[in-house]
């Protein structure tokens, strides 16, 4: 009997391993993201300022926080809404006015940090694709210059007070 038939398996076996350790290691991590995630959930949900669809928007964001399938249907989705953005098309309205709020930003954050961590080997799937699709768009939008340019007309869209984000500054002032 040879290693060679093993092997697989036993690759296998040290990937599963260190997966699971990975998504324990980020779920204890994540424990005080979870808390303010949560307190700024709350906030949301409290507000009077969100009509009943934003608050919905909220509730399902909060829904995905733990769950496990959130990365891979990033994954699958990615390329959709990579046409999309090309495509120019805009976010609800409702979505576009959540942006504006601060909280509501803090609260995105927060949820991306925790679907992030939640499936760490999608994760890492997820964040390759991005790399090879942004590399991709800077082939086909002629380097760096295009992709800022799509990338800020898609901030654009997203919130015309956008702007005013110290995010957007921070990215603005990023110079080609």
């Amino acid at each position: 009997m040879s290693l060679i038939a093993p092997l697989p398996v036993v690759i296998a076996g040290i990937i599963l391993l260190f997966v699971f350790s990975a998504d324990l290691i980020a779920l204890k991590r994540m424990r005080n993201v979870h808390i303010e995630l949560a307190k700024l959930a709350k906030t949301l949900l409290n507000s009077d300022d969100l009509n009943n669809d934003q608050k919905k928007i909220v509730a399902n964001m909060l829904d995905d926080v733990f769950s496990w399938w959130y990365m891979p249907f990033a994954v699958v989705i990615l390329p959709y809404a990579l046409l999309l953005l090309i495509a120019n098309k805009k976010p609800s309205e409702n979505f576009a006015n959540l942006l504006m709020i601060e909280e509501f930003r803090a609260f995105q954050e927060l949820h991306t940090k925790s679907v992030l961590s939640s499936n760490t080997l999608f994760s890492l799937i997820f964040f390759v694709m991005v790399l090879a699709l942004g590399l991709i768009a800077m082939l086909c939008l002629g380097g760096y210059k295009g992709v800022k340019t799509l990338v800020d007309s898609a901030f654009l869209k997203a919130s015309p007070n956008i702007r005013g984000s110290k995010h957007f500054a921070e990215y603005e002032g990023i110079t080609c």
